[in-house]
């Protein structure tokens, strides 16, 4: 496993992205960008602050659409990892 670079997870609070980076914490900077509008997903960052290497976590609370602050939270990454979605196919057809 290659160790110590920069991981970008969009939708990192998810519960796909914040596994990964719970993983990937473990030897890596990671960089979280999402917009926590899932319910669960505060629970979820809580969970990541709370282990050992927490200091090695960043979080960006913005949403994906939002190009200039994915441009800016995405700078160093040597890895990206897109995992955010609309994960409600109601939610999707009621307000597309």
């Amino acid at each position: 496993m290659i160790e110590n670079k920069t991981i970008f997870i969009t939708g990192g609070a998810g519960f796909i992205g914040s596994t990964l980076a719970g993983r990937l914490v473990e030897r890596n900077r990671i960089v979280i960008f999402d917009n926590l509008s899932r319910k669960g997903t505060r629970h979820n960052l809580q969970w990541l602050q709370h282990k050992r290497q927490a200091d090695r976590l960043e979080v960006t609370v913005s949403d994906v659409r939002n190009s200039e602050s994915v441009r800016e939270a995405v700078a160093d990454a040597s890895e990206v990892y897109q995992l955010a979605a609309q994960v409600a196919v109601t939610d999707s057809v009621k307000d597309p």
